[in-house]
């Protein structure tokens, strides 16, 4: 009885995460040029990624995401909220820019399940305005966990 209670628990979480990430999402796509995009992202493990970037202001943004993991063990998943910031342009199209944000990391495997807070912190720059690049650091928020380096790339529709 207590697996199934905890089990519909993180599924109600789960739930509510998304229906939040996806209201933040439509909620300044109504007050901010947005575009949306897929990709690749590593950190630690091979993934998918779906996103969303919002231009708030001149020079400042939002990227949230979904990213799902493929793992050799288990089912990972992450849901990252970063502000950006532009840097500099390089060259004539090159732009550069900063971006950090919060991160909700989860895990499961036979199962246990795991899921932890983070922070991200990072830089990247569009190419031709519709290919994202990026290289990030991860830092989770508990007792046994470390940091985690990697990067994200895809195409903006």
């Amino acid at each position: 009885m207590f697996i199934l209670s905890k089990k519909l628990k993180q599924f109600k979480m789960k739930k509510l995460l998304l229906f939040s990430f996806f209201s933040l999402c439509l909620a300044f796509t109504s007050m901010a040029q947005t575009k949306f995009g897929a990709g690749a992202t590593y950190y630690s493990d091979f993934g998918v990624q779906g996103r969303a970037n919002l231009d708030l202001s001149d020079g400042i943004g939002l990227i949230p995401s979904f990213n799902y993991y493929f793992t050799e063990i288990g089912t990972s998943f992450s849901i990252d909220a970063n502000a950006t910031y532009d840097i500099t342009v390089v060259g004539d199209d090159l732009p550069i820019y900063g971006f950090g944000g919060l991160g909700y990391y989860s895990f499961s495997f036979g199962g246990e399940s795991s899921s932890e807070i983070g922070l991200n912190l990072g830089a990247g720059t569009e190419v031709g305005g519709n290919i994202y690049i990026e290289i990030g650091w991860k830092k989770f928020f508990c007792d046994f966990c470390g940091d985690d380096i990697g990067f994200a790339a895809g195409y903006y529709f």
